[in-house]
């Protein structure tokens, strides 16, 4: 019976360990959106609209200093979680029937791909009528 050092992977279990830790960040981020989503509404609720994209999660720890800024502010996180990639999460706004909608958005494990990107919206969509 073959003894190994701790972390060391064999090829059999190699591709269970990546899945069993892939899913785990997966989990971390899901996580993640759901605390900053928590917090971003909160931060409408005193400023009465989210952050802009250029004011990005960073209005959620320091009072924004472009325009525009927000009527009342309050710190509602220490600070900015990263994803489990060590990068830093994004907000952004699209257009979808005319409507600013906001989504979270963690570039996943490779920066370079954006077919492993998560997102996640900060509300749900309205039903079409």
């Amino acid at each position: 019976m073959a003894a190994f050092a701790a972390g060391e992977k064999t090829d059999g279990n190699a591709a269970v360990i990546d899945a069993a830790e892939e899913r785990a960040q997966i989990k971390r981020t899901e996580a993640d959106f759901q605390a900053i989503t928590a917090a971003l509404q909160m931060y409408k609720i005193n400023s009465g609209a989210y952050p802009t994209e250029k004011q990005g999660l960073k209005a959620l720890v320091e009072i924004p200093a472009e325009a525009p800024r927000p009527r009342r502010w309050v710190k509602v996180m220490a600070k900015v979680p990263v994803d489990p990639w060590k990068r830093e999460y994004t907000l952004v706004v699209r257009k979808q029937d005319g409507k600013d909608t906001f989504h979270l958005v963690s570039q996943g494990p490779d920066p370079d791909d954006p077919a492993d990107d998560l997102t996640h919206p900060l509300e749900k969509p309205e039903p079409k009528k």
